[in-house]
Formats: structure tokens, C-alpha cells, sequence
């Protein structure tokens, strides 16, 4: 309720300030580094390029950044339409207990290329 015993002024230089804080925020989420790490692995052959190990390193996590997102983008010569199930493992490697190895089975489905 301060906002109703200010004056013109002091209201207007309020919201200018406002703004302006936004704005900075803004300008630095678009200036500021990308948070997010890409890596690309070109195959010979289509078939090896589903089959082989890809060994991907990530930064190291604490408590703040507890997420690993893995998004995984294909593209083939192949004409025809197929689904191949494939085992995607993660090795966590922490220092103060063994090593954690997750596996999860996904399906990757191509579809025709028209």
C-alpha cells in the first residue's frame, strides 16, 4: 500500500526502474552463455550409427544443477519406414560410492520421408 502515498513522481520512478531492471535481466539471459551442450556424431552407415556406444561427458552436477536431459535428434538416407528399440545406459560416477549404471530401453521409429 505504499504505492498510494507516493507522489507523481516517485510513482512514475518506480515502474522506470522497474523496467529498466527488467530489460537488464533480459538483455543478460539473451547475452549470457548457453546452458545448454550439444555434441554431434556423424556415422558411416545408418546401421552402426544406431548400434555403437556414443560416449558423451558431462560438466559435473552438484545440488543446484541435479538434471541430466539427453534429446537426441536423427537423420538417415534411409527411404523406408523403421523402429529400432535401443538400451540407453548412464554411468554416474560419484567419488563417494561406486559407480551407478541406469539402463532404459527406447524406441527410435523413422518415419518415410516423402
Amino acid at each position: 500500500m505504499r504505492l498510494y502515498a507516493l507522489h507523481k513522481r516517485q510513482f512514475v520512478a518506480v515502474f522506470v526502474l522497474f523496467f529498466i531492471c527488467l530489460f537488464v535481466a533480459i538483455l543478460i539471459g539473451i547475452i549470457g552463455p548457453s546452458v545448454i551442450q550439444t555434441t554431434v556424431y556423424k556415422s558411416e552407415t545408418p546401421t552402426k550409427a544406431l548400434s555403437t556406444p556414443y560416449e558423451l561427458q558431462s560438466d559435473y552436477l552438484d545440488k543446484f544443477h541435479q538434471r541430466l536431459w539427453l534429446t537426441m535428434k536423427s537423420s538417415t538416407d534411409i527411404s523406408e519406414e523403421f523402429r529400432k528399440t535401443i538400451n540407453v545406459s548412464i554411468s554416474v560416477n560419484d567419488p563417494s560410492t561406486n559407480a551407478q549404471v541406469y539402463v532404459r530401453p527406447r524406441t527410435i521409429h523413422c518415419q518415410r520421408q516423402t
